[in-house]
């Protein structure tokens, strides 16, 4: 089956995350360095979880004048397929001064 073409969007970053359990909890997490926690969106839709931000480039660079360019500048998103039997509706998420995410989401009785 080809490929749909998808409609042009502005490039947007992605977030690496582990996703990893315990015994009592699914947890997700991942690292938004320079990223205030009041710009991060998390949403949770039956079976996905989305996070969305923006990393604000802290000055203007132009691109003639970058010896190397890595970091990455902008919209960010990342979007998981969460396994069953959790319970989305007490889950609970801490961002750390690292930068570090972390949601936990309670998994369900048998």
């Amino acid at each position: 089956m080809p490929d749909k073409k998808l409609p042009e969007c502005p490039e947007e970053g992605r977030l690496p995350v582990d996703l990893y359990e315990t015994d009592e909890d699914i947890v997700l997490r991942t690292v938004i360095a320079g990223v205030d926690q009041s710009e991060i969106d998390i949403s949770i839709n039956n079976d996905m979880v989305t996070i969305r931000g923006e990393r604000k480039e802290p000055e203007i660079v132009g691109s003639d004048d970058y010896i190397k360019h890595e970091c990455y500048w902008g919209n960010f998103s990342k979007t998981c397929v969460l396994p069953p039997n959790i319970d989305t509706d007490n889950a609970t998420a801490n961002f750390d001064d690292k930068g570090i995410l972390i949601i936990r989401f309670p998994k369900k009785g048998e």
